[in-house]
């Protein structure tokens, strides 16, 4: 499932608006519930990605 955030073509958008966004706040919180779930379901997989996350960020910190 695609996830697009209501931000995407917004008229409304500015710097900061994430923070007093209504509709980014319900978003946010859906995606929130989605993880939760998600980790419940999938504890170790959740844990995969977060390790190769930062494995991946301390690469890259290296090559620089």
């Amino acid at each position: 499932m695609a996830m697009i955030a209501p931000c995407k073509d917004c008229a409304e958008r500015h710097v900061g608006c994430h923070a007093s966004c209504p509709r980014y706040a319900e978003f946010k919180a859906g995606c929130e519930a989605r993880r939760e779930a998600r980790t419940k379901q999938h504890p170790i997989a959740d844990y995969t990605i977060d390790i190769t996350k930062r494995v991946q960020k301390a690469a890259h910190r290296r090559r620089k």
